[in-house]
């Protein structure tokens, strides 16, 4: 398994909706739809992972052994996840360029936004 880098853009002066394509609620589920993504950041590693289910389920792991479920839907552009054991909505932008999936957390107050976002071929290892 290899982690690819996230492109930063701000040294080009271009933002990640100008150097990437945003991904609408279909084409995301499409990407997806039965895969498990790691997500990290590119100077920390990977934090958690989730596996994208049918119906767009969701199981969400921090890497710890234990998983929540949700699902996720599009609202007007943004990707959208609800978890079962949270009450807060999380939104993202994910974009694609040249295969590689980076998603943006939307509603960051500090620091990068911008994650990385890595197909794995490792199933989840984690218990409800």
């Amino acid at each position: 398994m290899s982690l690819r880098p996230l492109l930063l853009f701000a040294g080009l002066g271009l933002s990640a909706a100008e150097a990437q394509t945003l991904l609408s609620g279909d084409a995301f589920d499409a990407y997806t739809a039965g895969k498990t993504f790691l997500y990290g950041h590119t100077d920390q590693g990977d934090f958690g992972a989730e596996q994208y289910l049918p119906e767009r389920h969701i199981l969400w792991s921090n890497l710890d052994g234990t998983c929540d479920g949700g699902t996720w839907f599009d609202n007007n552009g943004q990707t959208c996840f609800f978890y079962d054991h949270s009450p807060y909505l999380q939104c993202w932008n994910f974009y694609l360029e040249d295969g590689e999936l980076t998603a943006e957390f939307l509603g960051v107050t500090s620091g990068s936004p911008f994650y990385t976002v890595t197909e794995t071929d490792e199933p989840l290892s984690c218990t409800p």
